[in-house]
Parts: C-alpha cells; structure tokens; sequence
C-alpha cells in the first residue's frame, strides 16, 4: 500500500490470547461460520490451532515488516487477561 502512495495512519488488528473455543464462538456469532465450519472439517487445520499459545509471533512479524504505524489487540480473552499479556510483551516475559 504505501509503494502505492498510501500515506494513511496503518494500524493492524490482532486477537490477544484466547482459547481457540472462544475464537471459535466469536467468530460464529461475527458471521463467518462457513469458514469455521470448513475449518473444523479439516482436523489437521484445527491442530495447528491448537498449538499456538498467543498472537506473539504474529505481532514480531508484522513490528518486524515495518509497515504498520502501531497494533490493536481485541480482548477477545478477556480485557484484563489482554492487558496482562501485553504488560508481559513489553517486558519481554511473554513466551
């Protein structure tokens, strides 16, 4: 976007830790329960869910790209639970 002469404040949108069911739950009532449901068909594609502890690797990804102005966490976890991670993060205690 910005090779294309986007200038716009870039600000990525990522869920906080939250267990798979409750992403599962969130995104049926969002509206996308085809996705969920062709997902679940795929028992391989849900194990490899299951297997990530949180959005850090994600996070490093995206700060380590550069082209994003800052990140928003949606506290789908809870927001307490989202503002102890990131407190984690930032004290580089989050695994």
């Amino acid at each position: 976007m910005r090779s294309d002469g986007v200038r716009a404040r870039l600000v990525a949108g990522i869920a906080g830790p939250a267990k798979v069911s409750t992403l599962f739950k969130y995104a049926l009532r969002c509206g996308v329960g085809a996705s969920i449901r062709a997902l679940g068909s795929n028992a391989a594609n849900v194990s490899d869910l299951i297997g990530e502890t949180g959005p850090l690797a994600l996070m490093r990804a995206l700060a380590a790209d550069g082209a994003f102005d800052g990140m928003h966490c949606y506290g789908f976890g809870g927001f307490l639970r989202t503002c102890e991670w990131l407190a984690q993060v930032a004290e580089g205690r989050a695994g």
